[in-house]
């Protein structure tokens, strides 16, 4: 019975080990083609999503982490256009 234990809390640590390096993997590898285009797109929105896809490019590879933060300022960007059209504060 004791040696079952150990061997079950050790295949639980293995599977989470296992699962936070596919996490780390996919967060930080680089995106493709297309997505390179969609953030070159995002850049355009303003002046937030510019430095954010500059920053994204500092360490020469853009990525899913980057590709969420130049959505986010692309979206404040976006936000606060269609505020200024329509004459209400962003939220």
């Amino acid at each position: 019975m004791r040696r079952e234990a150990f061997f079950s809390i050790g295949t639980g640590l293995a599977c989470a080990c296992v699962a936070i390096a596919m996490l780390c993997f996919v967060n930080l590898t680089p995106v493709s083609l297309s997505e390179e285009r969609a953030a070159q797109v995002l850049a355009r929105a303003g002046p937030h999503g510019a430095a954010a896809y500059k920053a994204a490019w500092a360490d020469g590879r853009l990525t899913r982490n980057d590709m969420r933060d130049l959505r986010e300022q692309a979206g404040r960007d976006i936000d606060a256009w269609i505020a200024s059209d329509t004459g209400r504060k962003p939220n």
